[in-house]
């Protein structure tokens, strides 16, 4: 069964109950300090970083980090003090929780897809290629190597990197494609030093790397990278295991903002996970990314590997501003679109707050990188995923399609160096293509796929703008004057569906205040099913081909109603 790609959006989606939330902040009502009487890390946020300071100080608390771009502390404390801090009122806690790195490694069907024999996503028309080394497939998948035959490659920009830190020793990570070195700084934000012990120990920031940007070249020259001639900055924010902490995490971005002029930062990659605990706006790891897009980064973020119930996206993927991409697989056959479908562990939409995401989706099942045998832990831990090549593994997870997304950005801005974040995901969005079944339908929802599987070439000769982050006002945002909530709602019966959205502007918003909850107990008001959209307002509509071919469009008569739901969650006719 073939399926078209159509560049149109819309859904209807029903789950079953869905969490209470209201605007106060809950993520340390009954920290584990208080119930276990043990000292816990906290992030301490207040209105000025002095002030912050000396009230914790008051509490005798040592402070062991200093985050003042946020006018905030890392600090360990007990229950005493924790009690002395919430009765104070002048401060806010929140607990230095872990992230994780959001590869899925470790889990037998970690590659594998869902429904199976009912989603395709067509790649571009571009012929897979084999050479000395295993082809990596998925620039193919996206259409990058014809931007490379085209002198796109990524050297306008530089990416940072915010993980386990580097094998940057290894050829294809530290040359470009034409020999030059292109590690242009890197950071240890977990001990707050600069160029000292940014080794990896996982090997995980050199795969995601490797899916950025590696060099290596199959026999044919098709490289093995998204954006091979980007330059790269190593910010390592995670121990060999996978995991670091909101502090860490935090003091990497901070250090990239504060460096972003100086090695010409213009995209961010945080292939990491955690789960929400509050509102989008009152977690601190998420204010610190707000921040780097509202500074001009394009931050890329991993939808996170806990799919595929329904909103199960992370922290900072449910961060409205930025970009979140979720993953498909290829079932292991490359040169067969007909079997590609979304990836088992791939998290899905919408928040809490009622946004849609994952924005898109990209290439993110049995992802061939660079890691060492030698060295790595993943590596060692998982000898199945070596490809023959001591060198050379296959991943998998959302943090591999935040990848390569995050290589397309770079040669989004290598074409086209005046690009702010909101039109690289204006344009991102508005070319990706939505997976459809032979009929026209969706094969799945926005909630699922978001847009659809991400097109490098559409995207890059796009020039489409403002069509992403409308209705919303970040500086209002991270200043605290204003807060949003997205264009989900649920009905009486429990669907989720989006509401008077037009063009792409699935992350519009509207303002927040207390009266907006997702609340088990009341419906939101709007129950209009996608009524007044308007789908390409410029009357540019299948650019690449990919069209209705009996020649009917999108008209403002047809809508979805009530089909397509997830019922009560149990969508997937496997159940796993």
């Amino acid at each position: 069964m073939k399926m078209r790609f159509l560049s149109a959006i819309v859904v209807a989606i029903s789950l079953g109950s869905i969490a209470t939330m209201t605007g106060q902040f809950r993520a340390t009502d009954v920290p584990v300090a208080e119930r276990s009487g043990r000292v816990q890390s906290f992030i301490v946020t207040g209105r000025a970083s002095n002030d912050v300071r000396e009230i914790v100080a008051e509490t005798g608390a040592r402070i062991s980090r200093d985050i003042r771009l946020l006018n905030a502390v890392e600090v360990a404390l007990t229950s005493q003090q924790v009690k002395q801090l919430k009765a104070d009122g002048r401060v806010e806690l929140f607990p230095n929780a872990r992230v994780r790195t959001a590869s899925a490694y470790g889990n037998a069907k970690n590659a594998a897809g869902l429904a199976p024999g009912r989603q395709q996503f067509a790649p571009p028309s571009a012929p897979l290629r084999r050479g000395p080394w295993p082809d990596s497939h998925f620039p193919e998948q996206v259409g990058a190597p014809e931007l490379h035959q085209r002198g796109v490659t990524g050297s306008g920009a530089a990416v940072a990197i915010l993980d386990s830190g580097l094998w940057s020793t290894h050829p294809a990570i530290r040359n470009d494609s034409n020999g030059q070195p292109r590690v242009v700084a890197e950071y240890n934000s977990r001990r707050a030093l600069f160029a000292q012990d940014v080794d990896d120990g996982t090997g995980h920031g050199t795969h995601i790397a490797s899916v950025i940007a590696s060099s290596m070249r199959s026999r044919t020259g098709v490289t093995h990278g998204i954006a091979p001639d980007a330059r790269l900055v190593n910010v390592k924010a995670f121990d060999a295991d996978g995991y670091g902490s909101y502090g860490s995490v935090i003091q990497g971005i901070a250090w990239v903002i504060a460096h972003r002029e100086q090695y010409n930062i213009r995209v961010l990659n945080l292939s990491i996970s955690s789960d929400a605990r509050s509102p989008y706006w009152a977690d601190p790891l998420n204010r610190i990314v707000m921040m780097a897009w509202h500074a001009g980064i394009v931050v890329v973020t991993s939808a996170g590997n806990t799919g595929p119930d329904a909103m199960t996206i992370g922290v900072p993927g449910n961060v409205p501003y930025i970009i979140t991409v979720g993953a498909t697989t290829d079932n292991f056959t490359p040169a067969d679109p007909v079997d590609d479908r979304l990836a088992y562990f791939t998290a899905f939409g919408p928040t809490t707050e009622g946004f849609v995401k994952p924005d898109f989706v990209a290439p993110g099942g049995h992802m061939l990188g660079v890691m060492d045998s030698a060295n790595h832990l993943l590596a060692k831990q998982h000898p199945e995923f070596a490809t023959g090549n001591r060198h050379l593994y296959e991943m998998s997870g959302t943090s591999q399609a935040a990848a390569v997304v995050s290589g397309i950005a770079a040669l989004m801005i290598d074409a086209e160096p005046w690009l702010t974040p909101n039109q690289i995901k204006c344009r991102l969005m508005a070319t990706a293509r939505p997976a459809t079944e032979a009929d026209g339908s969706l094969a799945y929802t926005v909630f699922q796929q978001g847009t659809g599987l991400v097109n490098a070439p559409a995207a890059v000769d796009s020039a489409l703008a403002n069509c992403a982050n409308q209705g919303l006002h970040l500086a209002a945002d991270i200043s605290g004057e204003a807060h949003f909530y997205g264009n989900a709602r649920r009905d009486p019966a429990g669907h989720y569906y989006v509401v008077g959205d037009k063009g792409f502007g699935l992350t519009s918003g509207q303002p927040w205040d207390d009266s907006v909850a997702w609340n088990a107990g009341a419906a939101w008001n709007d129950g209009n099913y996608w009524q007044d959209y308007s789908a390409w307002q410029d009357g540019n509509y299948w650019q690449d081909g990919n069209y209705w071919q009996d020649g009917n469009y999108w008209q403002d008569g047809n809508y979805w109603q009530d089909g397509n739901y997830w019922q009560d969650g149990n969508y997937w006719q496997d159940g796993n």
